[in-house]
């Protein structure tokens, strides 16, 4: 039974790594990516350290299952700094990769030396092998490195919750989820059974979950839309909405022509009222028989234009696009003209008023 849910496990992390790589997109980072290599081939350890036959083959398993331990969970709280939209930079990363590289060198020498495990033997009951070790120094340096991961991905979602408005509050809610059984997992996990690990299946349920955060990943990158130099800093804003019309992304320039999107949490509605509700016109107008058609919305002495039009994941449509331009220029230029013939047509018609006034006393006399 626990063999088959080694097996279970791997094979089922294996079908999620099949399924993103079919959602992959250009812009996903490549820390998700590599996760969802890595996963298949740790809990595929754990089935060869099951079935091993000698020391010399769970040894091995062993060493592949802390693929997990040292690279997974490094690579987990990139992608949670990510997702939650928080920067670290590169001199970073490569401190912690480094890190976790020295602590994959002594798992290396378990068999070879007494740093990682001081003692090694197996223990094969009801035809399920387990490796029966003792822990040596360096082991109490890699909890210490792990809970390391686990803090600063724990502190980057409380963090991203309070204070991230344009991280989605769906994603960090999952990725919460999946923090919370891993951290039970690798810490609690032997207090509810000793013989089985429940770390597989924390790897699975990380896989499983990412895959609700991976499907709406293009849809938050506005760049993936239009050329990112042209999105960013263009004379035109984007503003995204899925088809529930909660708010998705903007660009920068959006963000500045109408500074309540910036009060918007992605995956949340516009909390003003009266705008969500224009932009729910808008976009009710354009459904009608989804042409994209101009429309005027003026706010604090500005004229902006406004097209809506789908916003496609490759083929699908995942919901609106909102194209916004400052048009006050023109439309002042255009009502300064309107105006100079209004008023041009006015003096004509008072001239033409007197005119027939004058022929009329000629005509008197």
């Amino acid at each position: 039974m626990i063999l088959y849910y080694y097996i279970l496990m791997t094979v089922a992390s294996l079908i999620c790594s099949f399924v993103y790589f079919k959602k992959w997109h250009p812009s996903f980072e490549v820390y998700l990516s590599v996760v969802y290599i890595l996963i298949p081939f740790a809990n595929a350890g754990y089935v060869i350290v099951a079935i091993s036959k000698d020391v010399g083959e769970a040894i091995t398993g062993t060493k592949i299952t802390y693929i997990g331990g040292c690279y997974l969970l490094l690579l987990v709280m990139y992608n949670i700094l990510y997702l939650c939209k928080i920067r670290f930079s590169k001199h970073l990363a490569f401190f912690f990769t480094l890190l976790s590289t020295i602590m994959y060198i002594f798992v290396l020498s378990i068999g070879h030396s007494k740093v990682f495990y001081s003692s090694v033997e197996i223990e094969t009951v009801r035809g399920i092998t387990t490796l029966k070790k003792t822990y040596g120094p360096v082991h109490t340096a890699f909890y210490g490195l792990i809970a390391i991961y686990f803090i600063i991905s724990v502190g980057a979602i409380i963090y991203a919750i309070r204070k991230k408005r344009e991280a989605s509050k769906r994603n960090i809610i999952l990725l919460a989820i999946t923090e919370a059984f891993s951290i039970f997992a690798f810490f609690g996990g032997r207090a509810v059974t000793k013989d089985v690990e429940l770390i597989p299946l924390a790897y699975f349920v990380d896989a499983f979950v990412y895959l609700f955060i991976v499907d709406r990943l293009p849809i938050y990158d506005i760049g993936s839309s239009v050329r990112e130099n042209l999105v960013e800093r263009g004379e035109n804003g984007y503003l995204s909405f899925d088809l529930k019309m909660n708010y998705v992304s903007s660009n920068e320039t959006a963000r500045r022509l109408l500074p309540l999107i910036g009060e918007t949490r992605v995956d949340a509605p516009i909390p003003d009222k009266e705008f969500r509700h224009l932009v729910k016109n808008w976009v009710e107008d354009f459904l009608t028989d989804e042409i994209s058609r101009e429309q005027t919305y003026e706010k604090a002495g500005m004229t902006y234009r406004i097209v809506v039009g789908y916003l496609y994941d490759g083929g699908r449509k995942r919901g609106y696009q909102i194209t916004v331009s400052d048009v006050t220029a023109q439309s002042q230029y255009i009502k300064t003209i309107s105006d100079y013939n209004r008023n041009l047509r006015e003096e004509n018609e008072k001239k033409d008023a007197l005119i027939r006034e004058l022929k009329k006393q000629l005509s008197q006399k």
